[in-house]
């Protein structure tokens, strides 16, 4: 090409040095794409490490909030399901009946959380903010989660799984706080029984009994109490003394011996049933054990009647009754 720019042919050297002008602007065209190109790459790649670590960011929120083993999901999951396992544990104790009512629990979530209402305004009081932080030519996405409680914010952490479950219940609980103070055991039995205290009587009475077996026909004293959080409605006594009237037809309690009895507790009933004055001869286990007990006493199961006693005053009256000999009397017991 030299050569024909310096050529003495006319128009060679004009044709030729067209020719070096059009090679080297293909060359700064090459160039410029090249350099294009790798700023893309660069550029490229360093977009592609800040969404990675934007990602990871997501996942790790993903797994404190919602996927992982001791996410917060988790954890409000596993804590559901030992309260209703607690709950079937107590439906075994036969003195007990548990309200397990699926339509009312309901009914209640339903309203005090306003068909959901509620759940939109918690939502609103978790705030997403995103920040970005530049460390030499490397910038990282950073993602936090805060909630709204009362005059203070404070902030969900990754690393405090336990904290973050007390914090969000601090943020729930606070829509039911009115059903804490509203609700009671006495409001949902007066929705299940009214019109129908027999019923309820009958129940309190079945659930309810003497952990002792004796003779009938003594004269002994039965006596019902029934604890219950009671007098928020003036027709509560009234509903009380109906369902109390049908369970002391069970049992036999009359008179000064039954009463309804105000409780601190909103969320329990318990009918208090006991006997007095029973003679010990009429009580079975006592017959039936009587001989075993004066066995052991005159040394023939090999030991002293004071350890079958728990309480002092009757280890002492073992000693008393073993003394009976000295003043000439004929052994009994006190």
């Amino acid at each position: 090409m030299k050569q024909k720019a310096t050529s003495w042919v006319p128009g060679q050297a004009v044709g030729a040095q067209r020719d070096y002008i059009a090679s080297e602007q293909r060359l700064v065209d090459a160039l410029r794409q090249e350099i294009l190109e790798d700023v893309i790459r660069a550029t490229t790649s360093y977009l592609l490490e800040y969404v990675k670590n934007g990602l990871q960011v997501v996942d790790s929120w993903l797994n404190t909030l919602v996927i992982g083993n001791n996410s917060l999901y988790a954890q409000l999951l596993r804590g559901q399901k030992q309260l209703q396992a607690n709950r079937e544990d107590d439906k075994k104790i036969k003195v007990r009946e548990i309200i397990d009512d699926k339509t009312y629990e309901t009914g209640l979530y339903q309203q005090y959380t306003q068909n959901g209402a509620v759940i939109a305004e918690i939502m609103k009081d978790m705030t997403w903010s995103v920040t970005v932080s530049e460390a030499g030519a490397s910038r990282h996405f950073n993602l936090q989660l805060t909630c709204q409680l009362d005059n203070e914010k404070p902030s969900f952490i990754k690393e405090r799984r336990q904290d973050n479950q007390s914090l969000f219940l601090r943020r729930t609980t606070q829509s039911f706080t009115e059903l804490k103070n509203s609700e009671s055991c006495l409001k949902y039995l007066k929705k299940k029984y009214q019109s129908k205290e027999a019923d309820l009587g009958k129940l309190l009475a079945d659930r309810s009994g003497l952990m002792l077996n004796f003779e009938k026909g003594v004269n002994a004293v039965p006596a019902n109490y029934l604890r219950i959080h009671h007098g928020e409605q003036a027709d509560d006594s009234t509903f009380l003394a109906d369902a109390l009237r049908a369970a002391t037809n069970e049992t036999g309690a009359t008179g000064k011996f039954v009463a309804v009895v105000q409780s601190a507790d909103r969320y329990k009933c318990t009918l208090v049933y006991t006997v007095d004055m029973v003679p010990l001869d009429n009580i079975s286990s006592y017959k039936e054990s009587e001989g075993d007990y004066k066995a052991f006493h005159a040394g023939q199961k090999g030991g002293r009647r004071q350890i079958l006693h728990l309480f002092p005053a009757e280890v002492n009256a073992v000693g008393f009754e073993e003394r009976l000999g000295e003043l000439g009397e004929n052994p009994r017991l006190f």
